[in-house]
């Protein structure tokens, strides 16, 4: 339904899986104590490839001498490699002798791992400087989340974090004890595919929070982006409209000083503008190739094909339209359907009743049956002009004696296609071929010469027939008397 508001997915200000709430007395701010200067470190990829091993060189045998090496047995080929699975590390509670996995996590790899005196286990990562605070139950939460590429190592006080130390870029930060005044969250950039309206914004969970949304038309926030905009204050499911300007982008930034304020989920509505369809392929057939008789069939049809595209995934529909080359007005196929609309991505094109000449295709596609009036969107494309040909092929003929040998010669032509074939029949009998005077059937016009002999004296009956490019064939018969 294009009318009705899509929702941002769930983001927790606490955690991934929406296990364990977020409070602000939960956030904790990081001083930075210093900063190294950059450096250059490798890849993950390089990190992570072993170093390259020298070939073993073999020693010579003291003791035994050099025998012939025995003519290996082929092995099996190995077995295929299992997938590896899109979760890249997980952490295992031993107990007992039994294993149980505590925590799976996506697109990372852990760095460091530290227990506090409650049990809770620290872990740090390589995704974007998280931190996570893993129960001994399995829920989990953010506590920290830091400018920098990676965690490299987790400082404990006794049993209490004490300092994170970074990399990409290079950084120390200090866990204080104390909580702030104010807490403060900054989402992620959600992605909207296409440039949306913003619309309703709410959230689960309970007291008071402040408000703010920044937009933009890249995925990075940079300059271009909008500036944060006026504070609105809510209350848990209460709904606000905040005023974000149409963009592909968004981020919120949520400020509460309520240590007892929980976050659970946060919803906004939106809605993407529509996107216009795009024409990927549009073909109309030609004449086919001569078949292995040499008489090209008639061709009073055209096939269309097309595809199209929507980025929206809407359902779409087409319209055909013609003109003669030389006259400007359009006319539409299909006039019998709703609009003249079809959904079909071929179309045989009866051309029988139309009037020689060159004309004009043009092919429409849009979505405007699941759009709102004034929200459709179109695309057209018009290919090269055409050409219609439903005459058959003017022929002149006549058989002259010049030094007692009968020769037949003649002229075909046609307005718009080419001579294809010509072949004459003599009093009734079977069709020859006759070649043109230069031996290229290759024009509009084509002269023909051939003699005939053998004939008794008489009246004769000569028929000459010739094909033009679309098949219409023309006829013209003569008699003539042989002295």
């Amino acid at each position: 339904d294009k009318q009705t508001p899509k929702q941002i997915p769930e983001q927790s200000p606490r955690s991934q899986d929406g296990k364990e709430k977020r409070s602000g007395q939960e956030i904790k701010i990081r001083i930075k104590l210093e900063k190294e200067a950059d450096v250059d470190e490798p890849s993950d990829s390089e990190k992570e490839k072993p170093p390259p091993q020298q070939p073993v060189q073999p020693q010579p045998s003291e003791s035994a001498p050099s025998q012939p090496t025995p003519a290996k047995t082929p092995s099996a080929p190995p077995p295929p490699e299992t997938p590896r699975p899109s979760v890249y590390c997980v952490v295992y509670k031993l107990t007992n002798g039994l294993i149980r996995e505590i925590i799976a996590l996506n697109d990372c790899y852990l760095t460091e791992m530290k227990m506090t005196a409650e049990g809770s286990l620290i872990i740090g990562t390589d995704n974007s400087g998280r931190v996570y605070q893993v129960s001994q139950d399995g829920k989990f939460f953010i506590p920290y989340d830091l400018d920098a590429g990676q965690v490299l190592t987790l400082v404990m006080k006794d049993t209490d974090l004490e300092a994170i130390g970074t990399g990409k870029n290079a950084a120390v930060y200090l866990v204080r004890k104390d909580l702030s005044k104010t807490a403060t969250y900054t989402t992620d950039v959600f992605d909207a595919k296409f440039l949306a309206r913003w619309g309703n914004f709410a959230f689960n969970g309970k007291g008071t929070i402040a408000l703010q949304t920044q937009v933009g038309n890249v995925l990075k926030p940079d300059e271009t982006w909008s500036e944060w905009s006026e504070k609105i204050t809510l209350k848990a499911e209460e709904i606000v409209k905040p005023k974000s300007a149409a963009a592909r982008y968004l981020r919120f930034k949520l400020t509460w000083t309520d240590p007892n304020v929980i976050i659970q989920k946060i919803t906004q509505n939106y809605l993407i503008y529509n996107q216009q369809p795009k024409i990927t392929e549009f073909k109309i057939s030609l004449p086919p190739p001569l078949p292995a008789t040499g008489i090209p069939p008639r061709l009073t049809a055209r096939k269309l094909t097309y595809q199209a595209k929507d980025p929206d995934g809407d359902a779409l529909s087409y319209r055909i339209y013609y003109r003669a080359i030389e006259r400007q007005t359009w006319i539409l196929l299909n006039q019998d359907k709703p609009g003249g609309l079809i959904t079909e991505t071929e179309y045989n094109w009866d051309t029988s009743a139309l009037a020689d000449g060159r004309y004009l295709v043009r092919l429409e596609v849009t979505d405007e049956k699941v759009n709102p009036q004034g929200s459709e969107q179109k695309d057209e494309k018009i290919p090269d002009p055409i050409i219609l040909d439903n005459t058959k092929p003017k022929i002149e003929v006549k058989v002259e004696e010049n030094k007692n040998i009968l020769e037949c010669q003649g002229k075909v032509e046609d307005a718009l296609s080419h001579i294809r074939r010509i072949e004459y029949s003599l009093d009734g009998g079977k069709w020859e071929l006759v070649f043109p005077s230069d031996g290229m059937l290759d024009s509009l016009s084509e002269e023909f010469k051939f003699i005939l002999s053998g004939l008794a004296k008489g009246y004769h009956q000569i028929s000459i027939r010739a094909f033009d490019s679309f098949g219409n064939m023309g006829l013209e018969q003569i008699e003539f008397e042989v002295k």
